[in-house]
């Protein structure tokens, strides 16, 4: 008889699943724009088959404490149609649907097929279950099972902690609290995040860079003061072909100064790399099993007040870079997908967070940004100012 899967908690998903507990839905959301009619019924069967051949697609949480692990429930992920033709793709207006939770008693993964004058498929999971490109990994087996071609599936069991300890035993201590935000102090005290999807045409080079530059420069516009960049990085790369769904990314962090530019953030980015700065981990993170996620994410909402109010953070923004996506491995079944864009996870204590994807001549971004600190247009000053670096 099979063994069921099963996987630890990791320190990490704890986090993760506190700040879903504080500001839900706390999840990767995959939007697919495309062409095409895709039967209904033929979608809900290839999320089934490919589910069972990936099952971190129906994963629930078991245990508590040090005793907590993810386990298959199963249970095939949710797939439901919802009426989006008002939504336009570019911000959260008209698509409420992007709100509901995904709890970790289940489902912790789901498939939205979005009606409208452009066809969406949209794809959510926990970030306690799956990070971005474990979500790409399980939308690919559910194209090839719509092509007709047989899943590749995924039975990895190793978590991020510890896929980094066969790596480095290096840690480090936690950032200092007091950089500053792209969009400078505001701190109404406003629940929620807001976002904007852009859309550029052409080929970028040192991206990460100009991005990262335009919102230093954005951020010193209102305030003196240092600013720390976080980079979440998958570490699949550390381990010879690893595959998985599971939630395997880790962060560098990179200080950048006024006398920075695109080719020096773009050379610390690679050193760091090159020296393996994303198998580093933050002192403490031995002792978060004992907090109950309850208590998680209380500490959470409370903790981040004093940020706002100061305008000192730990980080001033994260960059997350999902790189160019060959959109022919999620076509299938009748649907041509033309572009994915991934929408930031919420999180009210996060400056600022960019998600960048694209393929060959065209740029997917979504910025978001705490409503505590987008008021007096000071959010679309700073899609201004990345806009403006990118010409």
């Amino acid at each position: 008889m099979k063994q069921r899967f099963e996987r630890p908690l990791s320190a990490t998903e704890r986090i993760w699943l506190g700040f879903d507990g504080a500001f839900s839905p706390y999840a990767n959301q995959a939007v697919l724009e495309g062409r095409g009619n895709l039967d209904f019924e033929h979608l809900k069967s290839a999320v089934e088959t490919a589910s069972t051949a990936n099952p971190g697609s129906r994963l629930v949480l078991s245990g508590s404490l040090r005793g907590s692990f993810w386990r298959d429930s199963g249970v095939t992920p949710r797939v439901r149609k919802v009426s989006a033709e008002l939504w336009d793709g570019y911000g959260p207006e008209n698509a409420p649907f992007l709100k509901d939770r995904l709890r970790h008693s289940g489902p912790t993964c789901e498939v939205v097929y979005a009606e409208g004058d452009v066809p969406r498929i949209i794809f959510r999971s926990n970030h306690g279950v799956m990070d971005g490109v474990g979500t790409l990994t399980w939308m690919e087996d559910i194209f090839r099972v719509l092509r007709g071609e047989p899943p590749i599936g995924t039975s990895s069991t190793l978590t991020e902690y510890q896929l980094v300890k066969i790596v480095s035993d290096k840690t480090m201590k936690m950032h200092p609290i007091d950089n500053i935000a792209p969009t400078g102090k505001d701190a109404k005290m406003k629940g929620g995040v807001i976002w904007k999807r852009l859309t550029f045409f052409g080929s970028y080079s040192r991206l990460m860079g100009r991005i990262a530059m335009a919102l230093a420069q954005s951020a010193w516009k209102y305030g003196d003061g240092p600013f720390r960049m976080g980079i979440p990085v998958d570490i699949r790369q550390r381990q010879k072909g690893l595959r998985s769904t599971g939630n395997l990314s880790m962060a560098i962090y990179v200080e950048i100064f006024r006398d920075s530019t695109p080719e020096s953030i773009t050379a610390e980015i690679k050193r760091q790399l090159d020296e393996k700065y994303d198998c580093i981990c933050i002192e403490g993170g031995d002792y978060i099993d004992l907090i109950p996620l309850w208590l998680m994410a209380l500490s959470i909402k409370l903790i981040i007040i004093i940020p706002l109010l100061t305008g000192r953070h730990n980080v001033s923004a994260a960059i997350s870079n999902l790189g160019q996506i060959d959109t022919a491995k999620y076509c299938g079944g009748g649907f041509t997908t033309d572009t994915i864009f991934f929408i930031p996870p919420r999180f009210d204590g996060l400056p600022a967070f960019v998600v960048l994807t694209g393929k060959t001549d065209r740029l997917e971004m979504t910025v978001s940004v705490p409503n505590s600190l987008a008021g007096g247009g000071r959010f679309e000053r700073l899609l201004d100012d990345i806009g403006t670096a990118l010409k």
